[in-house]
């Protein structure tokens, strides 16, 4: 073994290759301690976080490489593949040429803003067992050094297959119950007990002007002369027994200054303690016209 002082004196004399200027990082992360794997710094990556990964970026011919991930990452994303799968493997071979510009522009930003970036891709896995998946990943960047054109990134990731099916399931839904009360002639929407909140659908915004969202209802939908003053104490006492817990109700109201005759009802979802939560509305145009039963009837 030599000492520090003759290797570094032996060092200066001898050829060799130009080095690679040093990463610098940020003066919150030591760097020793980083890649040190007996450090609390490492055991905390492995450990206790969430899924992550360090890898590196080179803005000037946009190479990226996967330098390290921790387990809670492989199992997140990586369908049966070891943590040598994702070192030897080039990501961008998981994007899309659509993804992989919406992910370069995150992590651009990330070095720009020096600040966390959050970005959605999707992404094609691979594997011998698996074979072939696609999955949505939420990825939170943040740049932690920097050398001439090579950055580190640290990432946290998150697979949002499963939500982001469910919001596709959810869109679908709405869609076709919009398309279905457009040819119902129907209006619909939802109350909010608690808050007194109501949230119309598309065609209440469409026809009626309405905001995505109504506060202090049914207050603001009278006074925006939905209802007219001679059915408001009516409309009023409605959301006082859908408050108090009744199940449903119904009546024909004429709506509107020109008191088209609508067959309006309302459905309430309660709790696991019985308590109203929401409450269902729709308001049916009445072809043959004609003001019948206002009283609120429940049914």
């Amino acid at each position: 073994p030599e000492s520090e002082e003759n290797f570094i004196r032996q060092i200066q004399t001898l050829h060799h290759e130009p080095l690679k200027p040093a990463m610098h990082l940020l003066e919150t992360i030591n760097a020793g301690k980083f890649w040190n794997p007996d450090s609390i710094e490492t055991l905390i990556f492995s450990n206790f976080v969430g899924a992550a990964c360090v890898f590196s970026y080179n803005i000037s011919d946009g190479k990226i490489e996967i330098i390290r991930v921790n387990k809670k990452y492989m199992l997140e994303i990586g369908m049966n593949m070891t943590e040598m799968d994702f070192l030897a493997s080039n990501p961008w071979d998981n994007f899309s040429s659509e993804n992989r510009a919406v992910f370069e522009n995150a992590i651009r930003k990330a070095i720009e803003d020096r600040d966390e970036v959050t970005v959605e891709t999707w992404r094609i896995f691979h594997s011998t067992c698996c074979g072939d998946d696609t999955i949505c990943v939420r990825s939170s960047i943040r740049m932690i050094a920097q050398a001439d054109q090579q950055y580190l990134f640290y990432a946290m990731v998150q697979n949002v297959t499963a939500e982001k099916m469910d919001f596709k399931k959810l869109f679908e839904s709405e869609r076709r119950f919009r398309f279905a009360s457009e040819q119902a002639n129907m209006y619909a929407w939802e109350y909010i007990v608690a808050t007194k909140e109501m949230r119309p659908c598309f065609r209440c915004m469409r026809d009626l002007h309405l905001p995505p969202l109504l506060r202090n209802y049914p207050e603001s939908a009278i006074e925006a002369g939905i209802f007219p003053p001679d059915y408001a104490e009516m409309y009023r006492d409605w959301h006082r027994q859908i408050d108090a817990g009744v199940p449903h109700l119904e009546g024909i109201i004429p709506l509107t200054v020109g008191r088209i005759p609508f067959h309006v009802r309302y459905t309430t979802e309660f709790d696991s303690n019985g308590r109203p939560v929401k409450a269902y509305g729709s308001a049916t145009l009445i072809v043959d016209g004609g003001a019948g039963d206002v009283s609120g009837k429940k049914a």
